[in-house]
Parts: C-alpha cells; structure tokens; sequence
C-alpha cells in the first residue's frame, strides 16, 4: 500500500487520510438512509455526525 497516495509541492495526500474520509462518508450515509425511515430529524442525525467529526479531530490530537 502506498503511504502517499498523491504528493504535490505543497501538499501531500496520505492513503490512511484518504479512506479515513470515506469510511466516514460512507458510515454517514448508511445512518442517514436507515435513520431518516424512522421519526427522528434529519437535523438532529447532521448534528450528531458533525459533532462526532469535530470530536474525532479534536481528542484523535490529544
């Protein structure tokens, strides 16, 4: 596996970083689609998604 997936002069793009995202997209979508048949607020799914993103950055730095 490479570990930079793409390198340009002033950024790098890492494989780890690149899966990271679509692993995160993809899980987001799936809860969407199964949350969305039920009674809860697609604003309160966005919230706890975005809220869960900010958290991972955040304590994934501690």
């Amino acid at each position: 596996m490479l570990p930079v997936l793409l390198d340009l002069k002033f950024i790098k793009i890492y494989t780890f970083g690149v899966f990271l995202m679509l692993g995160f997209l993809w899980a987001s979508f799936v809860l969407w689609r199964n949350i969305r048949l039920t009674s809860h607020k697609e604003e309160e799914i966005f919230d706890g998604l975005f809220l869960s993103l900010l958290g991972g950055l955040f304590f994934g730095r501690l």
